[in-house]
């Protein structure tokens, strides 16, 4: 099979359209407003770590994130 030039410029492309943003949010109950301003959040996966800040809408949100299966770790360092 023999792909154009434009054909393998779309396919070069290909990951980048499937990465997508992520957001994480907190439950209403206890209090998210009560958790410190430096907590954040990180996806990980084999090789592959995202980070994202708390949000002040009480979220994380991970941009370009690909399709795959990840570990969320939320790190408040008043809470263990």
């Amino acid at each position: 099979m023999r792909f154009t030039f434009e054909t393998s410029a779309l396919l070069a492309l290909l990951p980048l359209a499937l990465a997508d943003s992520l957001t994480l949010y907190l439950p209403s109950n206890p209090n998210p407003f009560s958790i410190p301003a430096n907590t954040h959040a990180t996806l990980s996966s084999a090789g592959v770590h995202f980070a994202a800040p708390l949000s002040s809408a009480n979220t994380f949100v991970f941009h370009n994130v690909t399709p795959g299966s990840y570990l969320a770790d939320v790190h408040c360092p008043t809470d263990a």
